[in-house]
């Protein structure tokens, strides 16, 4: 016996085919969403590397185009979470909280090396600190970032 699915009676726990094709689609352009975000969360990881090379080899001037990048980089990075990913996530209260935390952090780092108007002093010593910082809170943003995104995935599989 066949079921018509096409009818999606509620209580049934029959899913119509449009609400498939929907989820379906949806899944499909979260996942084309998440790809492009965590090849940029990649870049901006090899970003970090280059400029931690570049502090610890004293190069000045390669410091200062890779610091401006860095930050270019991560406050797209950031801005894209924000506004483009985690709505698609749906992350609860204390991860959108802990989220905000490093983003402020991303946020203090781009303003006191970079500012507004543009490249600021550079001491090699205070910024590879800050560099070192930022980077154990990106690691948890990160970690953060992976969970919500296999948490969206199972329930995408499971509806």
């Amino acid at each position: 016996m066949t079921q018509n699915t096409t009818s999606g009676t509620p209580g049934t726990g029959r899913k119509s085919k449009k609400s498939n094709t929907q989820n379906s689609h949806h899944v499909k352009v979260l996942d084309h969403s998440v790809i492009g975000f965590l090849d940029d969360r990649q870049r901006l990881i090899v970003q970090i590397m280059k400029l931690s090379s570049a502090i610890d080899a004293r190069h000045h001037d390669i410091v200062e185009a890779l610091t401006i990048r860095l930050c270019q980089q991560m406050v797209d990075y950031l801005s894209n979470g924000h506004f483009h990913i985690y709505s698609e996530l749906f992350p609860n209260k204390n991860a959108l909280i802990d989220l905000d935390a490093t983003t402020q952090m991303g946020m203090r780092f781009h303003d006191e090396f970079v500012g507004q108007a543009g490249l600021l002093k550079i001491n090699f010593d205070i910024l590879k600190t800050s560099l070192e910082r930022l980077t154990l809170a990106l690691e948890t943003r990160f970690e953060l970032e992976d969970l919500m995104i296999n948490q969206s995935k199972n329930m995408s599989l499971s509806a």
